[in-house]
């Protein structure tokens, strides 16, 4: 199963256009997928897709699977994923 990530703004350099190959045995899910990105990200970026206090997705990181919004998906982050699948990830905004 191949699984297309994309960053932008701060994560582009990190994350750019890559495509991720894994075992197609369907029990990858957002979350799953997610955390191992941050793991292999490391440093900085990879700690700003989680929130410190609780492990969860920060509330300023919008995560977007196929254009949808994680939170709008029926199962949110434990949608299992399926070959061809897009993952986009926007690091939190700051600005002033």
């Amino acid at each position: 199963m191949i699984i297309k990530v994309k960053g932008y703004l701060t994560y582009r350099d990190v994350i750019g256009g890559r495509e991720t190959e894994r075992p197609d045995d369907g029990s990858v899910t957002l979350l799953d997928f997610i955390r191992e990105l941050a793991a292999e990200i490391g440093d900085d970026h990879g700690r700003a897709l989680f929130d410190k206090e609780n492990g969860a997705v920060g509330e300023a990181v919008a995560i977007m699977l196929n254009g949808v919004h994680y939170n709008h998906l029926p199962d949110r982050l434990n949608t299992v994923l399926k070959d061809q699948d897009e993952i986009a990830v926007f690091p939190p905004a700051a600005g002033g």
